[in-house]
């Protein structure tokens, strides 16, 4: 449980940050660099709201909760203790199978 409703650390499995990185670089070859720094500021800013307002996001599955960050994009993650856990940044695209988060 979250004391006080506030997230001390932020946590990225690996999953997270290679699909962040691949929609990163899709974003700055298809559409530019300029796009891809708001994709990465639009992914900051999100994570920020959440640190604030944990339960923000939607209840995917078991404890994984989703959050909007673009029109095609969301961030799946996890609330353990006073951690955020960032389990996978998602074309919302591609299909992604919950239970293999967990």
């Amino acid at each position: 449980m979250v004391e006080g409703g506030k997230i001390d650390r932020v946590v990225w499995f690996g999953k997270a940050r290679k699909s962040y990185r691949n929609i990163y670089l899709y974003i700055s070859n298809k559409f530019g660099i300029r796009h891809a720094v708001e994709f990465k500021s639009r992914v900051s800013d999100t994570i920020i709201k959440l640190t604030v307002h944990p339960y923000l996001g939607r209840k995917e599955y078991n404890d994984i909760r989703s959050m909007s960050v673009t029109k095609h994009t969301r961030i799946f993650y996890s609330i353990k203790d006073n951690t955020l856990e960032i389990i996978l940044v998602n074309d919302g695209r591609k299909p992604v199978n919950l239970s293999d988060l967990d």
